[in-house]
């Protein structure tokens, strides 16, 4: 039973090995060294290795986990980013046609790449493939690398709680694809176009091997039968949790200031602007300017100048919840200013405890723009709130500010010490529907 896909980037979705060649000789000559031969490197890309590995394997003199080395990788990733790798780059014949036929069966793709992220995403949106891709989990920061399964474990299996490991398809082309479906407990499909080494990849022991792309589709449509679609989960970006080891970081002080019981309205609107800010500019992030923002009243307001100026003034509308006490049911009504061709929306909200209220602003946009993808972004939210707008399907992508460490009887832990709306914007009259903390 395969009912979702894990595919490799370098040398199986794509043919990079031009790209990876050129880029690392220019590397060598931009670090004043004799570049390495052609077989030299061809031979490390077989591996399946990490950047900082093929830099040691053709310079032995550079320790991976060196300063040295992480100097070379900034220079490999200049070069490779600046358009040489990109435009380098072909996608091996019948991807496109592969990944259509997929996305129409509704098997979803994920990409986990050892390469950088930044190379993958341009790449895709090079070829124009980036619409058949559902996640792109590639070598960025101290995210683990292949095969160490912790990739699996943090940013898959969470966003498919119902598709068990066993049901995933790992698709590579290098004894490092191989293993990784094994740590993860996955299928393995072995690429032969692919880089690496035939005897070392056979010896492996593959659950499938495929010679192309057309052969790959046919493999998984008979292997699906007649199961039905997995629902695809939006995609879910967390910049930072309040249970976090280490010390806090700016995104969690701006937040513990504004938790204070006793800070002043103004500062308090400070504290979510600078979140604002820091939530939008993230390179994690990956938010686009939207074609149209709906900040939800009254907490989600404090959100929209600070969007507005960064996103260069798109047009907006304002979504107000009303929710019943001791229900999940919400009732949203918003302003005018929605426009049937609009494509790209992007909501915004400060505090979240429940999901709810999102989740009902998302699905109300939905009905009224079919077609749209809706991305949300929050500032504070419990695990509630956001297991249930990723279960909704409502959203096509969540980003949240900080993930609280819980949910207490309604009340995100950390507590904000009274309501939201109130804190940023002051106390209003109790026949005034306003969005407080609990309705989030």
């Amino acid at each position: 039973m395969i009912r979702a896909i894990i595919s490799d980037f370098d040398g199986t979705l794509c043919d990079t090995q031009r790209a990876i060649s050129t880029v690392l000789a220019e590397t060598f000559r931009a670090r004043g060294q004799t570049a390495p031969s052609a077989d030299a490197i061809d031979a490390t890309l077989a591996r399946g290795i990490t950047l900082e590995e093929t830099i040691a394997a053709l310079a032995p003199e550079i320790a991976p986990a060196s300063d040295e080395c992480r100097e070379w990788v900034t220079v490999y990733r200049q070069i490779y980013n600046g358009g040489l790798g990109v435009h380098a780059t072909a996608a091996f014949p019948g991807v496109r046609e592969a990944l259509a036929s997929l996305a129409e069966a509704g098997v979803p793709l994920v990409i986990v790449s050892n390469k950088g992220e930044v190379a993958v995403q341009n790449t895709l949106r090079h070829l124009e493939l980036e619409a058949y891709v559902h996640t792109v989990i590639a070598a960025k920061g101290d995210l683990a690398t292949k095969p160490d399964p912790k990739s699996f474990e943090q940013r898959i299996a969470p966003v498919f709680p119902d598709v068990e490991p066993a049901d995933f398809l790992v698709v590579g082309d290098t004894p490092t694809d191989i293993r990784y479906a094994r740590a993860i407990g996955a299928q393995s499909a072995w690429v032969s176009f692919g880089y690496g080494a035939p005897d070392a990849c056979r010896a492996l022991g593959p659950d499938y091997t495929v010679a192309r792309w057309s052969d790959l589709a046919r493999l998984i449509e008979q292997a699906r039968e007649a199961l039905p679609p997995v629902a695809q989960t939006a995609q879910l970006c967390v910049l930072d949790k309040m249970d976090r080891e280490g010390p806090p970081s700016r995104l969690s002080t701006y937040l513990r200031a504004f938790c204070q019981a006793d800070i002043p309205r103004h500062k308090a609107q400070q504290m979510i602007s600078s979140m604002t800010r820091h939530l939008l500019t993230s390179p994690h992030a990956e938010l686009a300017r939207p074609e149209l923002l709906v900040p939800i009243a009254r907490a989600g307001m404090a959100m929209w100048p600070i969007a507005n100026s960064h996103f260069g003034g798109p047009p907006s509308c304002f979504a107000i919840g009303k929710k019943e006490k001791g229900s999940n049911k919400v009732d949203v009504q918003t302003s005018t200013g929605l426009r049937a061709d609009t494509r790209h929306v992007l909501v915004l909200d400060t505090v979240s405890a429940t999901g709810d209220t999102v989740v009902a602003t998302a699905a109300a946009l939905r009905e009224r723009l079919p077609g749209a993808r809706i991305e949300a972004a929050i500032c504070y939210a419990a695990p509630e709130a956001v297991e249930t707008i990723l279960a909704s399907n409502a959203v096509d992508r969540l980003v949240v500010g900080v993930r609280a460490t819980g949910c207490d009887a309604g009340w995100l832990v950390p507590r904000i010490q009274g309501d939201a709306g109130e804190k940023l914007f002051g106390h209003v009259e109790r026949h005034v529907e306003h969005h407080a903390e609990r309705a989030a």
